[in-house]
């Protein structure tokens, strides 16, 4: 969960069961999900100064494996609260693509434009330098060469104390504040 920017009351979660925004700090919800290809899912990052710019990384539910939907990944992006959302694919995996983001794998950081970071339970981490149009990473293929690994292989979780203590800013992005 996340609140947005500003001085208003938005939050916004995604769990097993959609993608939800509040506007009243918690009270309500309402379900934002439409437009997305799943309902289950882990990470969400709201922009740093923009409250209704958002990115998710919806995943099949426990039924159908854990992974993108089509094995296809995809952040999905949001700049109208999750009226309509849009796929940025490029530059990560669109064939065999088996792994898991989790809840606490999705970063951000406070410049402008905005990037957004994630890790998965396979070890592959991306980055984004432009509000995440285009994503760049290392992707360790498994031995068979699909993308994808097994819990608690990698990278199972990116928390960060706040958007500066993401250090893997350090590399990709020259400068990025302490």
């Amino acid at each position: 969960m996340m609140r947005a920017p500003g001085d208003g009351d938005i939050l916004y979660q995604q769990n097993h069961h959609g993608v939800w925004r509040s506007g009243d700090g918690g009270r309500s919800w309402d379900n934002i999900t439409d437009g997305l290809p799943s309902t289950f899912g882990f990470p969400i990052r709201v922009h740093p100064r923009d409250p209704q710019t958002i990115w998710t990384l919806p995943l099949n539910g426990d039924t159908d494996g854990r992974f993108p939907p089509d094995a296809a990944a995809a952040v999905w992006k949001s700049t109208d609260g999750g009226k309509s959302w849009q796929a940025k694919r490029e530059g990560l995996p669109q064939v065999a693509c088996f792994f898991t983001v989790l809840r606490q794998a999705m970063a951000g950081d406070r410049r402008d434009p905005a990037g957004i970071y994630f890790g998965t339970n396979s070890g592959s981490v991306f980055a984004s330098m432009d509000e995440g149009e285009k994503l760049a990473g290392n992707r360790p293929p498994s031995a068979n060469g699909a993308f994808g690994g097994g819990a608690g292989q990698g990278v199972s979780g990116m928390a960060e104390k706040d958007a500066s203590s993401f250090r893997i800013c350090a590399r990709l992005r020259p400068a990025c504040p302490e």
